[in-house]
């Protein structure tokens, strides 16, 4: 639902004191990153892999990079930022895609992030820091499915649902 796949429920949904059903899709996708386990990288240089091909500023970017540990992969690929990177980042592995959407999340900067496993491929220390990163953004609202939320990112959440409690009642 969140993602704007499912648009049929009961009960009373809102975003911004608007409700769900009268937001349209583009507004929806305005709204909302989504972080999944396996991202997509598009057979583009890496610096549009990060901006989708928005004006961001030198400095931001190089912020953003910093903060998702992107310094390392972008010294060794032999264009840097022009790196083109081909057939979904195949030259990537799991865990560097997922730092490149991280980054771009960060500088897309919308009120909404939906992380679905965004951490899978990542080390506990790597998660645990990218994790810390999104949710300590000022004013944003984080939903994020996890199988391993650790205590050192559970203690910043304002609330946590555990399915397999729910099932249990």
């Amino acid at each position: 639902m969140i993602s704007g796949l499912l648009r049929d429920y009961q009960g009373k949904i809102e975003i911004s004191d608007v409700e769900y059903n009268q937001i349209s899709d583009k507004d929806l996708h305005d709204q909302i990153t989504y972080l999944q386990q396996d991202p997509y990288i598009f057979t583009a240089s890496l610096g549009w892999n990060l901006t989708l091909g928005r004006q961001v500023s030198k400095a931001k970017i190089s912020e953003v990079i910093k903060e998702c540990g992107l310094e390392d992969l972008i010294a060794k690929l032999p264009d840097g930022m022009d790196t083109v990177l081909a057939d979904q980042g195949k030259q990537l592995s799991g865990g560097q895609k997922q730092r490149v959407a991280f980054a771009r999340a960060l500088l897309r900067d919308t009120p909404i992030y939906l992380l679905d496993e965004a951490t899978s491929a990542l080390d506990k220390a790597s998660s645990v820091q990218l994790e810390r990163l999104i949710l300590t953004q000022k004013d944003k609202t984080v939903i994020m499915v996890t199988h391993h939320l650790r205590d050192e990112v559970k203690q910043l959440a304002d609330q946590v649902v555990d399915l397999n409690e729910l099932k249990k009642n």
